[in-house]
């Protein structure tokens, strides 16, 4: 008799430690599936309230581009004084690039956490190409620049007038935006 006492007292210490442990388990299960879908609705949030932002500040960098290619000017008389207007028109661009530095951050920490939304990973996708395309056509309108600047040099030194030469423009793009780029590139 003894002996079925201590195997049931067994039996029931067992079923109540699996008890407890059940308990805590799902308990730390439905902890964890409230959290991330929390953090999944916050995310999406995010991305929807900065992508908006990211989409105005592309807007303004194209229309900024265009204007700035419109400005170009091959004309070797007049490209001293007109210089200034597309030195303006570079800088505004590179005022754009500068606002573009905050949303882009904020969307590619957001775009980093998996969230089961398909509009919100469109929005992502979105995000990584106009990226990309921005910052590959600020390289471009660089180099483009810089050559015309050699052409109008090579015709101002041929032409006796040095003191028009133009240095060369520098790229003024932030390291946080090519480090970014840098890594949705991979």
């Amino acid at each position: 008799m003894k002996g079925s006492f201590f195997i049931k007292i067994g039996i029931i210490f067992l079923l109540s430690s699996g008890a407890v442990f059940a308990y805590k388990n799902a308990d730390k299960l439905l902890n964890d599936f409230n959290n991330d879908y929390l953090l999944s609705r916050i995310v999406v949030g995010n991305i929807e309230t900065t992508y908006s932002t990211y989409n105005e500040t592309i807007n303004k960098y194209k229309a900024d581009m265009e204007t700035f290619y419109g400005s170009l000017d091959f004309y070797y008389d007049n490209f001293i004084r007109k210089n200034r207007a597309m030195v303006t028109y570079l800088k505004e661009v590179e005022k754009d690039l500068k606002n573009l530095e905050g949303p882009s951050l904020r969307m590619y920490d957001n775009c980093k956490y998996e969230v089961d939304d398909e509009e919100t990973l469109k929005m992502c996708e979105n995000y990584k190409e106009n990226l990309k395309g921005v910052i590959d056509s600020y390289n471009k309108l660089v180099v483009d620049y810089n050559d015309v600047l050699d052409s109008f040099n090579g015709f101002a030194e041929s032409n006796n007038r040095a003191n028009d030469v133009v240095p060369p423009y520098e790229s003024q793009m932030s390291d946080k935006l090519v480090r970014i780029y840098e890594e949705i590139k991979k």
